[in-house]
């Protein structure tokens, strides 16, 4: 995984936190992010809305059976799912809202998308998770997963 492109111009950077204690943890930037997001991780960034991310995965995304695109959170949040091709070319996948009243704070889940249905001009390289609004502290990115081609 490649960081393609970070937007935490809200906040300076993001914070990384550990699933095992409540406590707040550093501020993370650039190439740190990667390591964080390894599912093997028991930690997650928080992300606060209007942030983004964008990353690669070294191979073009491919359409499979079954899902393609796996967004690990701990929580509930509202985001916005694209595949780009890494230089600014960019299609909705999906508009995840959380309805509100659902009480999963704190509670991980993996979430799917498919990249069936989708007309994609271009070549998808990267995907992008943009935030938008939501509760304080943001949104807790875990896990950040493509299918790709060999």
């Amino acid at each position: 995984m490649t960081l393609v492109h970070a937007d935490y111009s809200h906040d300076g950077g993001w914070e990384r936190n550990d699933f095992e204690k409540s406590i707040r943890s550093d501020i993370v930037s650039g190439e740190e992010v990667i390591p964080v997001l390894d599912p093997r991780n028991s930690q997650y960034l928080v992300i606060r809305f209007p942030n983004s991310i964008e990353v690669s995965f070294g191979q073009a995304l491919v359409d499979g059976p079954g899902p393609d695109l796996y967004v690990g959170e701990n929580g509930c949040k509202n985001f916005l799912l694209y595949v780009t091709d890494g230089t600014g070319q960019e299609v909705l996948i999906a508009h995840h809202p959380c309805a509100a009243n659902l009480k999963e704070h704190r509670q991980y889940r993996l979430i799917e998308f498919d990249l069936a249905g989708h007309d994609l001009p271009f070549t998808p390289k990267a995907v992008r998770l943009e935030v938008m609004g939501g509760s304080i502290p943001g949104h807790q990115l875990h896990t950040l997963c493509a299918r790709v081609g060999h």
